[in-house]
């Protein structure tokens, strides 16, 4: 690609969350073989998941399987990072090695946008494990298990919460990010159904 015309779209990406999405990322569908590295289907659900997280500080998405929900959120929140100073998002799951795997996406994202771009939006390295780091920025997206022990130290940008519904100490993480609500942070939660457990009351207003 031309250069200046790289430098043009790399501009409006920063700008434009839709525009970064549909232009610069790849996801990973490991369920094909041969063709397993894609961008999102153009299908109108997906970008006006994009809104919403633009838009709700608090966000919760039922979801069945094969939506993509959580790696357009992973897309969403790596945007974020990026292109905005001073920002502490939380990936967090139900365990630590898969809050890892969430960061793991991010991770992917990156490694797939245009060299030019990543050198002029460089990550910290060697990359550390439930860390991903953007020093010159001073933003950084960090993993964390289920639970409030890691997020009642830290007041964070953003926290974006995975299968919430699966997470038993959903109630205790939520009220631990409490403070990110607050004082303008967001929190988004995504999760497949399980029953009537603390994300269901969330998502009924019954909390």
């Amino acid at each position: 690609m031309d250069k200046a015309l790289l430098q043009k779209e790399t501009q409006r990406a920063s700008e434009d969350c839709q525009f970064f999405i549909k232009r610069f990322v790849y996801t990973l569908d490991e369920h094909d073989a041969e063709n397993p590295i894609k961008k999102f289907p153009d299908k109108e659900y997906l970008w006006d998941l994009v809104d919403l997280f633009l838009n709700e500080r608090l966000l919760l998405i039922e979801k069945s399987r094969q939506m993509l929900a959580t790696w357009m959120m992973v897309a969403c929140h790596l945007w974020w990072v990026m292109f905005k100073p001073g920002q502490r998002i939380f990936f967090q799951s139900k365990k630590e090695h898969d809050a890892n795997n969430l960061i793991d996406r991010a991770k992917f994202i990156y490694d797939h946008l245009p060299e030019e771009m990543r050198e002029q939006y460089s990550c910290k390295e060697p990359r550390a494990y439930l860390k991903f780091e953007f020093p010159k920025w001073h933003s950084i997206i960090e993993g964390t298990p289920q639970g409030g022990d890691i997020l009642r130290q830290y007041t964070a940008s953003r926290l974006f919460s995975d299968e919430l519904a699966f997470q038993e100490r959903a109630a205790e993480a939520y009220q631990a990010a409490k403070p990110t609500l607050d004082g303008g942070g967001y929190f988004t939660g995504v999760s497949s159904a399980n029953f009537k457990n603390f994300f269901y009351l969330l998502v009924k207003d019954k909390v």
